[in-house]
């Protein structure tokens, strides 16, 4: 017995919404950070601080040291995601006075996003915070 066709087609829709992109850049520089200072932060009232906790370890396992909000640092760290109804994104930024220096960013477009939402928001902060590792190893 063959499947109705709007179950095959509800099939198709779901999964074409589960890709992930990740993009970002970064400024190549000579040198370690050998414990430079950087304050880490996320937009107020986001869901963004729930994983800064992952964000701050990252940065403690490349030299940094990560001080208190409101002390003076020479480098700054943001978090962003942005979990709309359609796509999820992460972005995550590093700037050294001012000067942006690593980004990256993951994004999940699609219905999948709809459906298995914490799922999806999980995975994009993840997939950035692995994508930021992986560029903040090479500076």
């Amino acid at each position: 017995m063959k499947p109705p066709i709007i179950v095959v087609l509800l099939g198709i829709i779901l999964l074409s919404g589960c890709t992930s992109t990740s993009t970002g850049s970064f400024a190549s520089r000579e040198g370690h950070v050998n414990g430079a200072t950087v304050s880490v932060s996320a937009p107020a009232g986001s869901s963004s601080a729930l994983y800064l906790p992952k964000l701050v370890a990252i940065l403690r396992k490349h030299g940094f040291t990560v001080v208190g909000k409101g002390q003076s640092a020479e480098y700054s760290a943001e978090l962003e995601m942005n979990a709309g109804v359609w796509n999820v994104q992460c972005t995550i930024n590093l700037q050294q006075r001012g000067v942006p220096v690593i980004s990256a960013s993951n994004l999940n477009p699609g219905w999948g996003n709809w459906l298995t939402r914490g799922a999806s928001i999980e995975i994009v902060a993840d997939s950035a915070i692995r994508e930021f590792d992986k560029k903040l190893a090479g500076y």
